[in-house]
């Protein structure tokens, strides 16, 4: 393995900065950690074969090398390969995206897929691992050492996709959360291939003919240190194969405990069929249709066949549940704690009850059979699921049931499980409409469906939802005068972030339609306005650090900067209402933004932008012809109150602001009344004295005609 030559160009090596163009006006308190880890690959854009470990920890991307390509992870450049394929079976051309997907198509052939990741990656982002060929070899490449090299010859599958070598399907993955074992699977005549940790497992497996029926995929603990499968040892023999080794019995319907110590199986021994623990028969019984490990621990529920007559019943922790004959059991839940059950009964003649902890319930037309429609609180103490009778629909908590709905009814618990709200429709008697309730009480009716919003705090006491058609936010309640659907709590159940806007308000219509140019729109804080945005879809993900002191979020906007392109859009993170780090976003508008696994909501942070225990946010991101990780701290003299406080001074200011120009201009006009009504009275001022000088004159005029003709008279003739 060696360091790319552009990486030792540009160092490759983690530098602190505090402020930057980029994140001019940020406290140099706050450190942003960049690394480049990466080159931004020829044809970049959002199919690019670019893959994130969880948490943005690491990055790893196919780069062309002339004929040939390699993988680039962290920065580190690994062999050269004639093609590197994909663990979902795609293939990845050392050719641009673009000419590669424009030649297959011309010549008749699958077009690559770069959404299909070349390297996978543990979740812990400790572990990579990928494929690639050389010549007619396969060669597996774990933690940048070779592990595992096969010939190429005589791999095929159904399924198969057309590759610069052929068909091909391989698959690889990593168990557990660290990594612990690598495992590797090729599709081979008759069936698969299981390698682990480069070592051949017996026998083989998998729906592909050839005598593998009655085998099966492999299971995995969850701590991802055990797995076990049935596979085809010789011809028309089959045994269950347990970490690696034939466990020398028969058996199928495979599930480990909670905890990883048993292995369950349903076997069959010298004419014997039942319920095996760890190989050993626990019960005898005519078949088995499911198999149900408690959420913790060890135990275990089981819907047993009954051929005579014919029906199910069900058998927990080794014991048959009293009244659970049924024709069908098509559904059974355990409790979070593990020590509750619930099952469907459904019954011959169309009957259908839920049996909770071996008691029947209230017998309906119907029970809804979705993993959200039968549950139990978190905190085990309650179990809820919704029922039909005579065409109506019921939420059912703990056998109470809710008002008669025409449809849509569900149901979300809190995540401390003390509350509950459900909704649904009912169009009559009045008023109709869907119908919110929480805690049992009458929130809301809505003209259409809004019991998807609602959300509780962490702790639960606490609640919010969008009201619909209109969107406004109800908050504990009451509206906040505010509109849209999405917002988060604080972990320490405080304050709520919303992204949305204020309606515009009329001092004569009051709030204006729901259309209307809205007052404020952007980032919303305790009703505070933090964040100023054009388009509510701009906001990609935003999240608090776990001790509720900080907000980071990640919108699109038009690129800054003397030397931005026209038309070009940045992704720019912000940490309490700062801009911190821009990065490019190309390519006709397609995301930039770095992430596994395809779309996510907006508003919800991805996998791949984590925001630790510390408070840190770590993500990757192109910036210019290079990918670079960000690890962004908090400074010591930010916070989300720092932040409220600057946007409260900030809209007073605003407001004080809009008050002085609304007083200048009122006195403004008051002077232009005052100038006016002054040269008003100016001007009858002057007509006064000129009508008073006229008649002045006319007047001594008058006298001096009289004075004159009295004059005359005196004058002798």
């Amino acid at each position: 393995m060696k360091p790319a030559p552009w990486s030792l160009l540009m160092s490759g090596v983690a530098v602190f900065v505090a402020l930057s163009p980029l994140s001019a006006g940020v406290s140099a308190a706050v450190k942003v950690e960049e690394q480049v880890v990466g080159p931004v690959a020829e044809g970049y854009n959002n199919l690019s074969p670019y893959v994130v470990s969880l948490r943005g920890v690491r990055l790893a991307t196919v780069a062309p090398k002339g004929s040939r390509v390699a993988v680039i992870v962290d920065g580190v450049e690994g062999p050269k390969f004639d093609e590197i394929v994909a663990p979902t079976a795609a293939y990845v051309d050392p050719r641009p995206f673009f000419e590669a997907q424009q030649a297959a198509l011309r010549a008749g052939r699958t077009a690559p897929d770069m959404s299909a990741r070349p390297v996978i990656f543990s979740k812990d982002g400790k572990r990579f691992a990928y494929i690639g060929r050389q010549g007619k070899e396969w060669v597996l490449i774990a933690d940048g050492k070779e592990v595992l090299r096969l010939p190429s010859e005589g791999i095929v599958s159904a399924a198969t996709i057309a590759g610069p070598s052929g068909t091909v399907n391989l698959l690889l993955e990593f168990t557990g959360d660290d990594g612990k074992h690598l495992m590797f699977a090729r599709s081979v005549f008759g069936g698969y291939e299981l390698w682990v940790d480069g070592q051949k497992m017996p026998g083989i497996y998998g729906s592909g003919g050839g005598g593998t029926e009655g085998t099966t995929d492999p299971i995995i603990t969850r701590d991802g240190a055990r797995f076990a499968y049935v596979a085809q040892i010789a011809r028309d023999k089959r045994t269950v194969v347990v970490d690696g080794k034939d466990a020398g019995y028969v058996g199928d319907n495979l599930a480990f405990t909670a905890d990883g110590q048993h292995l369950f199986s349903f076997v069959r021994q010298g004419g014997i069929v039942g319920l095996a623990v760890d190989g050993k028969l626990k019960m005898k019984t005519d078949g088995i249709s499911q198999l149900v490990m408690t959420p913790v621990g060890n135990g275990f529920a089981a819907v047993v066949q009954r051929l005579n007559p014919p029906g199910q019943f069900l058998v927990v922790n080794g014991k048959k549940v009293e009244g659970s004959d049924c024709a069908s059991i098509p559904r059974v839940v355990f409790s979070p704690d593990g020590k509750r059950f619930a099952a469907v009964c459904s019954m011959a003649s169309n009957v259908n009850f839920v049996i909770v902890d071996g008691k029947k319930g209230q017998q309906y037309d119907g029970i809804w059979q979705p993993d959200s429609m039968l549950a139990f609180s978190p905190d085990s103490s309650k179990v809820a699921y919704v029922a039909q009778s005579r065409g109506k629909f019921f939420v059912v908590i703990n056998e109470e049931e809710s008002e008669a709905f025409d449809s849509n009814a569900k149901f979300v618990f809190s995540p401390d499980g003390k509350r509950v709200a459900y909704c649904g429709l009912r169009q009559s008697p009045p008023p109709g409409g869907f119908r919110l309730y929480v805690d049992g009480k009458l929130e809301r009716i809505d003209e259409q469906a809004n019991c998807d919003s609602v959300k509780f705090s962490p702790d639960g006491s606490r609640y919010a939802y969008a009201s619909s058609p209109s969107g406004t936010m109800y908050l504990d309640g009451k509206p906040t005068g505010l509109r849209g659907d999405k917002f988060a709590f604080t972990p320490d159940n405080k304050r709520v972030a919303v992204w949305g806007n204020k309606p515009s308000v009329d001092p004569k219509q009051g709030v204006l339609a729901q259309f209307a140019r809205p007052a404020a729109q952007g980032m919303f804080v305790d009703g505070q306005h933090v964040f100023g945005s054009d388009n509510n879809m701009n906001l990609r993900y935003r999240a608090f650090t776990p001790d509720s002191q900080h907000v980071y979020w990640m919108t699109l906007e038009r690129a800054t900067g003397a030397n931005a392109k026209p038309g070009l859009i940045e992704a720019v993170t912000y940490l309490d209402g700062k801009p911190v780090v821009r990065c490019d976003r190309i390519d006709g508008g397609q995301a930039a933004w770095i992430y596994p696994g395809g779309q996510f909501n907006f508003g919800e942070p991805p996998p791949a932008w984590d925001v630790g225990p510390d408070g840190v946010l770590t993500f990757v991101g192109p910036v210019g012809d290079v990918m670079k990780r960000f690890r962004i701290a908090p400074g010591a003299d930010m916070s989300v109150a720092t932040m409220l406080a600057g946007a409260e001074a900030e809209a007073a200011k605003a407001k004080a602001d809009v008050e002085a120009a609304i007083a200048d201009k009122e006195k403004a006009r008051q002077d232009t009344l005052e100038a006016k009504n002054k040269a008003r009275q100016e001007a009858l001022e002057a007509r006064r004295k000129a009508l008073e000088e006229a008649a002045a004159a006319k007047a001594k005029a008058r006298a001096d005609a009289a004075a004159e003709r009295a004059a005359k008279k005196k004058s002798p003739q």
